[in-house]
């Protein structure tokens, strides 16, 4: 647990503290890793402090909320893979486009558009749930720039973890 990890990690030296990716990735550096995808499969699917699951599926593993990334190895080179976990907006598929609704009332809502019509306006929020608001309701719609996948993903892993993790999604062919 990352919590857990932050309290007590400063009580260890420093040469035996665990090496981070931190905020800094080192592309070339994570790439020639010898990397494991079963153990990057574990780290997708069980790490607590990454979540990838809670946004994304894998052989209907996961939850629906980002891209389904069963054959993300077909359609992505592990070079751009990496790419799209560190720098998430900066190529954002039309269908996954954050939209902030602000109602009559004040309310600001984020999410992706699920759908909208002349009735109610629906977005998916992070946790993958429905939020439906009345047109009439919907005062401002508005698309952003920026992804619902947050940034420095990568950061409190091990560089080991973040390669098997690569392996891991480029083998999703």
């Amino acid at each position: 647990d990352v919590a857990v990890q932050d309290i007590f990690e400063r009580f260890i030296p420093a040469s035996q503290r665990a090496q981070r990716v931190g905020n800094v990735v080192n592309a070339a550096e994570l790439l020639s890793i010898k990397a494991d995808s079963a153990r990057g499969r574990i780290v997708f699917f069980e790490t607590a402090n990454l979540q990838c699951k809670n946004c994304h599926q894998v052989q209907d593993q996961g939850t629906a909320v980002g891209p389904e990334l069963t054959h993300v190895g077909k359609k992505l080179t592990k070079d751009q893979i990496l790419e799209n976990i560190v720098e998430p907006s900066k190529t954002i598929e039309s269908q996954y486009v954050t939209y902030t609704l602000q109602t009559t009332s004040g309310q600001v809502l984020t999410g992706l558009l699920a759908s909208k019509t002349a009735d109610e306006v629906v977005l998916k929020d992070a946790q993958g749930k429905l939020v439906r608001t009345a047109a009439a309701d919907a005062e401002k719609l508005t698309p952003q720039r920026k992804s619902l996948m947050p940034d420095q993903l990568l950061r409190d892993l091990t560089p080991q973890q973040a390669a098997d993790l690569l392996e891991f999604l480029n083998s999703l062919k």
